[in-house]
């Protein structure tokens, strides 16, 4: 039994952010302008993409590095910003479903199934934090993670429940990891110091989410103001 938890542990944790993720869609479904029939199958959709979107930027990364593939179970969370984002675009296309709203609904999706899958961190021991001086700890670089997920989780809830900026929730997302991440990464045991490949990536998605997310609201503001126009006419 304790062979079997070992071997299928990504995949089981993978499915308790599965089932976190589909309550938490299925209340904010109508914020998001998303039918309840499609909610199941968007979870779905969301938690394949996921999971092959971080095994696929693993390897290129890995390939990037150091020219070979990367070992097998593998993730890297950046894949489901690059990757898995562009997979549920084209989703949200062929289910005819709003796209602002399948992905601010990606987007808090994310936050259990990222929370679980950096609790798999812990229980492989991977993912150290540097060592702390001399006081024989290191670093929480996992649990500072696991943080950053419940913190935005309540963050993108509330704002969902206004749905102010329809869409904003991914591109802020993206920001606020790419960010947090370039931070952490500072403190992560690489085995190589200094700026490493990761830091870079934290920057790109960083700036594409900040970009993003100025972009839609100064769409927002422009339809406000064609609005207002339109009733003083």
């Amino acid at each position: 039994m304790l062979e079997f938890l070992n071997k299928y542990a990504m995949y089981l944790f993978v499915l308790a952010g599965l089932l976190l993720g589909i309550p938490a869609v299925w209340k904010q479904r109508d914020s998001a302008g998303v039918p309840s029939r499609s909610v199941v199958l968007l979870c779905v959709l969301y938690s394949v993409c996921s999971v092959i979107s971080a095994m696929l930027f693993a390897q290129i990364e890995s390939f990037l590095s150091s020219g070979t593939a990367g070992g097998r179970g593998a993730i890297s969370t950046y894949g489901i910003y690059f990757i898995g984002s562009a997979m549920m675009l084209i989703f949200s296309k062929i289910l005819r479903l709003p796209v602002t709203g399948v992905m601010d609904l990606y987007a808090l999706y994310a936050m259990p199934s990222f929370f679980m899958l950096r609790l798999n961190c812990l229980r492989a021991g991977c993912c150290y934090g540097l060592p702390m001086f001399n006081t024989g700890l290191c670093w929480p670089t996992r649990e500072t993670e696991l943080i950053f997920y419940v913190v935005m989780f309540v963050i993108l809830w509330r704002l969902l429940r206004k749905n102010e900026i329809p869409g904003q929730l991914f591109p802020l997302l993206m920001a606020s990891y790419g960010i947090f991440r370039f931070v952490n990464q500072w403190f992560r045991d690489t085995g190589t110091p200094g700026f490493h490949m990761s830091h870079g990536w934290s920057l790109l998605c960083a700036l594409i989410g900040l970009s993003l997310y100025f972009e839609l609201r100064a769409h927002k503001v422009k339809q406000s103001s064609s609005g207002q126009t339109r009733k003083k006419r």
